[in-house]
Formats: C-alpha cells, sequence, structure tokens
C-alpha cells in the first residue's frame, strides 16, 4: 500500500514536468486500477495451484514498474511512465493475500489476521503520502534553521543569568538591563533588513550570511582560556540576536519555508506555521535540558559543555543550507 499511495501527492506535479498536463495524474492513478481488473484474474485462477509462485511475480512486477516509473523522468517519457504503473497493478497481490488467509489460516485466528491485513494496508496508505514529505529535503533544512536559532537563543536566554554571575559578578538587575538592551535591537534590524538589505541580496544569500554570523558567534563565546571577558560575552551574545532577528523577526527563513513547502502540506494541517512553531518549541525544551544537564558537571564547564551542542547543529545547518543552495527559492 506504501508502494500505491506514495505516487498520489506528486503525480500531478511528476506528469506535468513529462509534457503532459496536470489532469493526466488521473490516468496516472486510474491505470492501476484498469490493471487489477485483469491482474485478479490471472492471480485467482494461478492461487488455486500456489500461493508461492504468485507472490514473487508480484514483487518481482512491482520492482520492474519502480524502476520504470523513476527512469521516465530521465528517458522525458509519459510512456514509460504508464507502463510503470501498469507493472505495478499487474503485480498487486493484495487479492492473494486475502485468499491465502481464508484459505490456510487457523478459523481461530482467521479474524485477527484478517483485521492485520487490513490494518497493515491503512497503515500503508497513510504511510505512502507521509513519506512524500519526510523526502522533501528543503522544507526540512528551513526547520533545521530554525531549531538551530530557536536552540541557540534559548542556550543563550536561559543560562545568561547564571554565567553572567559566575564570570563577572552581574546582579539581576545587570542581567535584566542587558537583556532589555539586546531586545532594542529588534526594530532597527528589521527596518534595515526590510528595507535595504532584502532589495540587495537574495533570501537563501542572507540565510547563508545569518547562519554563518550565528557560527561565528557560538565559536566567539567558547571560554578557551582561563578569564573570560565581558566584551567576549556581550559581542557574541549581540551577534546572535542580530542573526535570530534577520531568520525570524525579517521573516527570510520562514518566507523560504513557505516557498520549497509542497503546495499541499502547506494548506493541511501540518503546515508551515504549525511545524516552525513545533521545531522552535521542541528546541527550547532540549536547549533547557541540555542547560540542566551540563549542571550537574559544574558551572565552570556550563559554558563550553552547553555551547557544543549548539556548534554541531549550527555546521549541520550550514552544510545542509550549502547541499540545498540551488534549490532554495530566489
Amino acid at each position: 500500500m506504501v508502494n500505491t499511495y506514495i505516487i498520489v501527492p506528486t503525480a500531478d506535479d511528476y506528469s506535468v514536468s513529462l509534457g503532459a498536463t496536470t489532469t493526466v495524474c488521473g490516468v496516472v492513478i486510474g491505470s492501476m486500477a484498469v490493471a487489477q481488473v485483469f491482474s485478479s484474474v490471472y492471480f485467482s485462477a494461478w492461487s488455486n495451484r500456489s500461493y508461492f509462485r504468485p507472490l514473487v511475480f508480484s514483487s518481482t512486477m512491482l520492482v520492474l514498474g519502480n524502476i520504470l516509473y523513476a527512469l521516465a523522468y530521465n528517458l522525458d517519457s509519459l510512456t514509460i511512465l504508464l507502463i510503470g504503473r501498469l507493472l505495478w497493478w499487474m503485480g498487486s497481490a493484495r487479492a492473494v493475500n486475502r485468499w491465502y488467509i481464508s484459505d490456510c489460516v487457523p478459523l481461530k485466528i482467521r479474524m485477527k489476521a484478517s483485521e492485520g491485513f487490513v490494518s497493515a494496508s491503512a497503515l500503508g496508505m497513510a504511510c505512502g503520502p507521509a513519506l512524500i514529505d519526510l523526502l522533501q529535503t528543503n522544507f526540512k533544512v528551513q526547520l533545521l534553521i530554525y531549531f538551530m536559532l530557536k536552540y541557540a537563543m534559548e542556550i543563550l536566554l536561559s543560562e545568561s543569568s547564571v554565567i553572567t554571575s559566575y564570570y563577572f559578578g552581574w546582579s539581576t538587575s545587570s542581567v535584566a538591563m542587558f537583556l532589555a538592551i539586546m531586545g532594542l535591537t529588534v526594530l532597527p534590524v528589521n527596518a534595515i533588513v526590510g528595507t535595504y538589505i532584502s532589495n540587495m541580496f537574495e533570501d537563501r544569500q542572507i540565510l547563508l550570511g545569518s547562519d554563518i554570523l550565528v557560527l561565528a558567534r557560538i565559536l566567539l563565546s567558547f571560554k578557551f582560556t582561563s578569564s573570560y571577558m565581558v566584551p567576549q560575552y556581550v559581542c557574541s551574545a549581540m551577534i546572535t540576536f542580530v542573526a535570530a532577528e534577520v531568520l525570524e523577526g525579517a521573516g527570510v527563513n520562514l518566507s523560504l519555508l513557505s516557498q520549497v513547502m509542497s503546495s499541499r502540506l502547506a494548506r493541511g494541517t501540518y503546515n508551515g506555521r504549525l511545524l516552525s512553531t513545533e521545531a522552535g518549541t521542541l528546541a527550547r525544551v532540549v536547549a533547557d535540558g541540555t542547560i540542566t544537564l551540563a549542571g550537574y558537571l559544574g558551572e565552570s564547564k556550563l559554558l563550553n559543555v552547553t555551547l557544543f551542542p549548539s556548534l554541531l547543529n549550527c555546521i549541520s545547518s550550514i552544510a545542509a543550507t550549502c547541499l540545498t543552495y540551488n534549490s532554495l527559492f530566489l
């Protein structure tokens, strides 16, 4: 069933890429039912003698159908695509599976076996389209970047009072004033990005630049020597805030997310707004959990221990952005 329904979300786009109209997707999907009308006949006759051979034949047809369906794009042939779909349903063995259950499964557990078969079929129907979304790389990169951003911000904010009091002896009012000053950077940064930078650079260029800024901040924040200076901490914190506002406040990341996400997914329950919110929430939870666990190692090690996961996350985000750079919309 996964094999059957995995093509449904992309059938129209695939047809258009081969020079057909979007309505041809009805033929692509409907050809399966036509082929199954005939496949049920010979499978019925064949299964009277054996169940093993029909299932082997079915698996072979499914593999060949998958290969032809995939090759249709490189061969630029709608005919190959349709043949691949016909082979899929020539090898559809759902009827054979049902007959096997009714003929060979003991009566006491036949109901349970039938329920299991139906449940597996329903799960396959759900997993097919879900795999399409999981295999879409671009929008997952945007969510990874959003996760990285929120993780780095949560680490900075949540441990700010502990770090500043341990290294600099700041009071609560000093920490509050420092965070308030950083918050005041929101308006000018948004104004500059929205008015000037967004008109001078592509979204993907701004995205990559902001990723690199976050990486620079993380490297700057590490305590490499015995002393840890206030300018080092303040500069790294300000860089984080600026990069965060560019990506989130100016809407660069969410703008790209809305462009690279599947139109069906964008209209569904799991749309870009929900996924970005969930990614941000998960990042905060993971960041707070990291701080809690790192706290058991002592305040002296808290800074570097919590920054290391941020470093790995940021490097992964930059690598993913570079790999998908040419496929990101301008």
